[in-house]
């Protein structure tokens, strides 16, 4: 079977992919003999990222890190295989800092993701909120690095940080890049 990125091509088994997913499994049951992954949306240039994730369920050893979380969460959650998603939480659980917080937070809720399994969604977002305590004045430091830079932060994630807080005013400094944004709109 050819599993098809973008313009890569994968050479697979067919066994393999519908062992460990049963939404490749679907497909293959109906006779398909290229199994194309539009759903990923994956970017020209990422297509080593899937052959990573198409390496693991071979058995081959991948490494975790920030460059390849995005693809291992989402391939593992669109094709429903769990342990590519509990691999990939516990990398989360485990490497998450606070330059990797937000767009871990990010990740656990882009609607793709969330709109596939919720259970899912909540398990990268629990992570976060759970790693967040305690670090709230440390990771608006960085995010200012991101407003800075002209990078929007997302509203909801500062709310976030507010909730947490004892310290909101370095909290309060990202707002500005907000101003329709209001704290009563969270009370």
């Amino acid at each position: 079977v050819d599993v098809q990125v973008n313009h890569a091509k994968f050479v697979c088994s067919g066994a393999i992919l519908a062992y460990h997913s049963p939404i490749f499994e679907s497909q293959l049951s109906k006779g398909v003999s290229i199994i194309v992954l539009e759903e990923l949306n994956c970017s020209p240039g990422q297509e080593g990222l899937v052959e990573e994730c198409l390496m693991l369920l071979y058995g081959g050893g991948v490494v975790f890190s920030n460059r390849n979380i995005d693809m291992m969460v989402r391939f593992a959650v669109l094709y429903q295989i769990e342990n590519l998603y509990r691999l990939s939480l516990a990398w989360v659980r485990n490497c998450m800092c606070v330059e990797n917080v937000y767009k871990l937070w990010l990740l656990g809720n882009e609607q793709q993701i969330a709109a596939k399994n919720k259970r899912k969604k909540n398990d990268v977002v629990h992570l976060c909120k759970t790693f967040i305590r305690g670090k709230e004045v440390e990771i608006a430091f960085e995010l200012q690095k991101h407003r800075d830079s002209g990078t929007l932060i997302s509203e909801e994630f500062v709310f976030l940080l507010l909730k947490f807080t004892d310290c909101a005013s370095v909290i309060t400094d990202l707002l500005p890049a907000y101003p329709a944004f209001s704290i009563s709109n969270y009370s």
